[in-house]
């Protein structure tokens, strides 16, 4: 069995890991075009089982950097 991927995303957070992600990747997309630099998005999953159970938690964090006209501007966030 497989994971359906869109599924994962929008159950991460109860929704709101895939409402940041969306933000984020406009806005990153935004300013590398605004700026001509390149910008970053990075997701980092950390699966972990639960107990001696069948099931895994699922810890992740949303990282990215934007260019701006000085500099960037980056933040990262998990939960």
């Amino acid at each position: 069995m497989s994971t359906n991927v869109n599924q994962f995303i929008v159950h991460l957070d109860g929704g709101v890991f895939e409402e940041k992600l969306s933000t984020i990747l406009s806005d990153v997309a935004a300013s590398v075009v605004d700026h001509g630099r390149s910008g970053e998005v990075n997701i980092n999953l950390k699966i972990k089982q639960i107990g001696s159970s069948h099931q895994v938690q699922v810890d992740h964090t949303l990282k990215y950097k934007r260019p701006t006209s000085k500099g960037n501007i980056s933040e990262d966030n998990s939960t």
